[in-house]
């Protein structure tokens, strides 16, 4: 009797969960109660026009269609750190992106499911070593709107911009150095047991926003970097438009947590067509 009870209550989490998650009603989330986990994350991806679901814990990935059937448990690679989805070869459906310390894999999304992990990118970044619960990272973005996504990664001291040629092809177009308070590396050893991840990537990894600051079609980037914001904006020649060809660094009067989440975005607060920087 005790043990029924402890699936009964098992199950009524995972489907409170989801609800949790997708806003869903109790009918609509009967058919999912035997999931072999209670999530603690969840999202939603692209497949061509429809919007598929996940819901996670640990190292392990439920996917469900645009019906909420289930239609894939993927199990993560064990040195994944954080994830995020993208169309990495531009066929309509996103694809799942692992982040480790040490490289970019990615599972591309094949006739329903995702493929097994492929490494596109090897570089040394700044990702936690430990994680109790993965988080989607925004690090891919279109650069130069030619329909395939690209990658902006944080390391020590730097990010990389990676440019993805053809889907297949990632070539390292930039080297943009910033100056961290303290060492990031230490920063992960120090907070590698803290709960939550949310924690990790937004002080601890450096988020960047992609935004069109000087409005010329590439996309430019923007990093809070504890009190600093660095802008790294394109550049237009007679050659053509470089991105984050020049580095801007602004200093503001913001928050030096290294445990509490301090959050800013950029936002047109007043309606005036530039954006703002709300924190």
């Amino acid at each position: 009797m005790l043990e029924r009870s402890i699936v009964w209550v098992g199950k009524s989490l995972t489907v409170l969960s989801l609800m949790l998650v997708f806003g869903l009603t109790a009918a609509e989330n009967y058919r999912m109660q035997e999931l072999p986990f209670i999530p603690e994350m969840g999202g939603v991806f692209r497949v061509g026009t429809a919007h598929w679901f996940y819901v996670g814990r640990g190292k392990n990935l439920q996917i469900f269609d645009n019906s909420l059937n289930p239609r894939q448990l993927v199990f993560l690679s064990i040195d994944t750190a954080a994830i995020d989805f993208a169309d990495i070869d531009s066929d309509g459906a996103e694809d799942l992106i692992e982040l480790a310390q040490l490289q970019v894999n990615v599972r591309r999304f094949r006739n329903g499911v995702f493929s097994q992990p492929e490494t596109i990118i090897r570089e040394r970044l700044v990702f936690p070593i430990y994680v109790d619960n993965l988080e989607q990272s925004a690090l891919c973005a279109d650069f130069d709107r030619d329909g395939f996504t690209d990658f902006f990664l944080p390391a020590e001291g730097k990010f990389f911009a990676y440019r993805n040629e053809n889907g297949v092809k990632f070539t390292r177009i930039a080297i943009l150095p910033y100056q961290p308070r303290g060492s990031f590396t230490n920063r992960l050893w120090q907070n590698s047991d803290l709960m939550s991840n949310a924690i990790r990537s937004t002080v601890i990894i450096p988020q960047p926003f992609f935004i069109d600051f000087n409005r010329d079609g590439v996309l430019d980037a923007a990093a809070r970097v504890d009190e600093k914001v660095y802008y790294f904006l394109s550049r237009t020649t007679e050659s053509g438009t470089k991105p984050f060809a020049e580095t801007v660094l602004r200093i503001y009067p913001m928050p030096q947590e290294d445990v509490y989440v301090s959050y800013a975005e950029f936002s047109d607060f007043d309606n005036d067509g530039q954006q703002d920087l709300i924190y």
